[in-house]
């Protein structure tokens, strides 16, 4: 799927016409991993093999400065939300957690909210870091002018930002 990315500041002007960066991690959990999940059979493994077949690339992001906004602020969004997302009942979880925007925290709620369904649903346990993990690996932010190989795991492309 593609999906914009952005703009993350000025979110009372914007909010009506344009998603924030973090809105991707909601829509790629809502449209691909509610499907994996409802295709596991429950079962774990299957699940997450499921999960790794989805793809979200984000476009029309990073490339300009307009106004507030800075080429960065995607990748800097997503890493807050991410990184509250897997410290989730740790010690640092306060620490992360102040870091969010309030359009990121609601999105950080959406979250937590999946990975509670996907417990409840289902008989295995599925931890906030497996999940953070799954968001990061399916959630693709390129560089300008990046051609992305889609044989290749995010990982190992190198015009693609990692967050």
């Amino acid at each position: 799927m593609y999906q914009p990315g952005g703009p993350d500041e000025m979110r009372s002007d914007m909010e009506s016409t344009h998603q924030a960066s973090a809105d991707s991690l909601w829509m790629h959990t809502e449209l691909f991993l509610k499907k994996a999940l409802e295709g596991s059979s429950k079962n774990k493994k299957a699940f997450l093999a499921a999960c790794e077949k989805y793809m979200t690339i984000l476009m029309h992001t990073s490339t300009f400065k307009l106004g507030n906004l800075h080429a960065d602020d995607t990748k800097k969004s997503l890493e807050r939300v991410l990184k509250a997302l897997e410290h989730i009942g740790t010690a640092k979880a306060e620490k992360y957690l102040k870091e969010l925007r309030p359009y990121e925290r609601r999105i950080l709620e959406e979250l937590c909210s999946f990975q509670a369904e996907v417990i409840r649903e289902t008989e295995f346990d599925f931890s906030f870091k497996e999940l953070a993990r799954i968001l990061r690996e399916g959630v693709f932010l390129p560089k300008i002018g990046a051609r992305i190989d889609f044989s290749k795991k995010k990982f190992e492309q190198k015009h693609i930002f990692q967050f």
